[in-house]
Formats: structure tokens, C-alpha cells, sequence
């Protein structure tokens, strides 16, 4: 999860590991979300790559909470977090991932958007890297004994950006 300020620069990002042993991309993406919502109550929109995530959002239904929803826990906190704060839920936009400046151009990407998604997927990086298990241990039989590494941990990163926290009606 990545706050940008006006100019495109990160002012906050949160990175690491996903609570639980299932680390997926939809996860991440979803769980992004919801960090996000919690983090600036203020927060309008919420742009991914995941177009599953953006389809999602854009009904809100609580059908994605229930047991049988494939990310249900994370949907209900959503919910949940949105409702605490009595508030709309926030919009979710779409950006196309893995693009260079100059393609995204040509595509009509908006720039914040492309350096967002850029931001993001740096943060990602250095997430995994926090949890990130060798192979011959997730093929082997110490896989048990280090299970708690798959889990990680979550970091934050606060950036100096006092306009950015004032936009956001924080302190």
C-alpha cells in the first residue's frame, strides 16, 4: 500500500508479509485495499493492477463477505472499517502494471497512476524479500519448522510529507 502526495511521491507505504500463511497476489492486492481504507479514512480512491479487485469493489456487495467468498475476511474488514468510519466506500481505478513511462503514455495512463503502481510493485519487492523462504526449504521437510517465516512481517514507512498528512485531514 502506497500514499502518494500530489507530486507523485510516496508520503506512506506499507510492505511485508500477509497474516497467515497464504501469500497470494489477489490477497495482497485485496488486503492493500483495506490497509489503505484504514490508514486515511479520507481516501477517495484506490487504484490497482488487479482488475478482479477493481471488478469487486465496484459492486461492494456483501455476497463478497460471506463464507463462501473466495476473500471473504478480508471483504468483511473492508466493510467493516468503511462502516466504523460512516462513510462512503471509496472508488476503485484500474491501471494497467508493468508498463514503461512511454507506454503508459501512449495508453492515456495518468501519470499518478503509473507512478503508484510503480511505487507499489518497489514496495512489493522489498516485502517479499522479507519473507522470502529458500527453496530447499519449501521443498524439504523443514518446510513445518519454518512456516512462521511465510508469514513475514508487516513494515510501514513514514515519509516526510506534511502537505500530504494536512490533505488527509491528519495531524
Amino acid at each position: 500500500m502506497v500514499m502518494l502526495n500530489g507530486q507523485g511521491v510516496p508520503v506512506r507505504a506499507m510492505y511485508g508479509g500477509l497474516p497467515g500463511p497464504v501469500q497470494t497476489v489477489g490477497r495482497a492486492e485485496r488486503h492493500a485495499a483495506w490497509q489503505a481504507i484504514r490508514a486515511a479514512p479520507k481516501v477517495e480512491t484506490i487504484v490497482t493492477d488487479l482488475k478482479g479487485l477493481v471488478v469487486e469493489a465496484e459492486s461492494w456487495s456483501k455476497q463478497m463477505a460471506k463464507a463462501s467468498g473466495k476473500h471473504a475476511t478480508i471483504w468483511r474488514a473492508m466493510f467493516w472499517e468503511v462502516e466504523e468510519q460512516g462513510r462512503e466506500p471509496p472508488a476503485f481505478r484500474w491501471t494497467p502494471a508493468h508498463l514503461t513511462m512511454k507506454e503508459a503514455m501512449a495508453r492515456g495512463v495518468r501519470v499518478t497512476d503509473w507512478l503508484g503502481n510503480q511505487w507499489a510493485d518497489c514496495f512489493a519487492k522489498m516485502g517479499a524479500n522479507l519473507i522470502k523462504v529458500e527453496d530447499h526449504i519449501v521443498n524439504g521437510d523443514e518446510y513445518e519448522a519454518c512456516r512462521g517465516h511465510l508469514q513475514g512481517e508487516v513494515r510501514s514507512l513514514d515519509l516526510p510529507a506534511r502537505q500530504h498528512h494536512e490533505e488527509m485531514g491528519r495531524p
